[in-house]
């Protein structure tokens, strides 16, 4: 495990437990696989091939907290994950961008968007029960 990725769920372990959260051993273990991905994102079976002997839904079950917490973003068009230790704003008005080549993702926070869609729902009477914004395209290292 990398020096930043041990320092990383370090945090993370002290930010859960003031909230009253258990930062189990296979949460961590599969935090730190999320991390060692860089900035690309995992499928849950390349979490299991990545920490070896363990059970896949030991690993969905660590995911689903990790989503809950906001520690990882479930990127929905790849059917992945990708990881999430940024402190900002709640992730109900994130955007993402993500690469077809090399499939980095990289999290926008438009508010702008969040408005003007809660806007437009509003004028038209619909109640949003589920919102994902996910852009494909080539990030600026793969079109080179």
């Amino acid at each position: 495990m990398q020096a930043k990725t041990k320092e990383t769920i370090a945090a993370i372990e002290e930010k859960l437990t003031a909230k009253g959260e258990r930062f189990t051993d296979a949460r961590q273990s599969v935090m730190a696989a999320l991390l060692e991905f860089d900035a690309t994102t995992a499928k849950a079976y390349d979490i299991v091939e990545a920490m070896g002997n363990v059970k896949p839904m030991t690993v969905y079950r660590a995911l689903d907290f990790l989503v809950a917490q906001g520690l990882a973003h479930r990127i929905e068009s790849l059917n992945a994950y990708a990881p999430c230790v940024e402190n900002h704003c709640a992730h109900k008005d994130s955007q993402y961008l993500i690469c077809d080549k090399c499939e980095k993702v990289e999290e926008l926070h438009s508010h702008a968007i969040d408005d003007f869609i809660a806007e437009q729902t509003a004028k038209d009477g619909f109640k949003i029960s589920t919102k994902v914004i996910e852009i494909h395209g080539l990030c600026s290292s793969c079109q080179l």
